[in-house]
């Protein structure tokens, strides 16, 4: 549904005809245990691809959700840290980092859903939290990343610039844009 609507909310509210979009991908589904100790980003993308932007929300949900299943599918999330692993490993640090950002770019447009954040296990002493949430990475214009985040059932839509007065005007009509399409296409109001 957050897929779907970003692509609805790109092509109507700023005339973006986006087909392709990066969604950060959590690589601790492929460890023994599932889990890494302590705070830790293990991700990498994948790309939702759609065919059109200026279908119904019930169409783009569909195409959101083959595309998906094709990405999640296989495991070319993985290239990137095999990539990373090879040349860190065998390659002098210096040459490493050049090399990498030359092949290993971040994307123009991306969505993260950071997921949940377990209020069980969000403990600071005696201290009851009442809300949380994670932030995505910080882009400059003309990029942008949302992230989205679900702490006792309320989801946060976050994003983050280097941006100007009239960006940041825009960006918050992005999100609302966005907040109202899905609260519009999903019933929940």
């Amino acid at each position: 549904m957050f897929l779907a609507s970003y692509f609805i909310t790109l092509h109507k509210l700023w005339n973006n005809d986006v087909k392709a979009i990066a969604c950060a991908v959590d690589l601790r589904k492929y460890l023994h245990n599932k889990t890494a100790p302590g705070l830790c980003n293990l991700t990498s993308n994948l790309v939702c691809t759609v065919s059109s932007c200026n279908d119904s929300f019930k169409s783009m949900l569909k195409q959101v959700s083959e595309s998906m299943k094709i990405q999640k599918s296989n495991t070319s999330c993985l290239n990137d840290v095999f990539l990373l692993n090879k040349a860190y490993k065998y390659l002098p640090y210096s040459i490493s980092k050049k090399l990498i950002s030359k092949v290993l770019t971040n994307p123009p447009i991306a969505i993260s859903n950071i997921g949940l954040i377990d209020d069980k296990k969000l403990k600071f002493k005696n201290l009851t939290v009442k809300s949380s949430f994670i932030t995505g990475a910080i882009k400059h214009v003309p990029n942008f990343q949302v992230a989205i985040t679900t702490f006792k059932n309320r989801v946060t839509l976050s994003t983050n610039m280097f941006a100007s007065e009239k960006d940041e005007k825009d960006i918050k009509e992005f999100l609302n844009f966005f907040k109202n399409e899905l609260l519009t296409e999903c019933n929940v109001i």
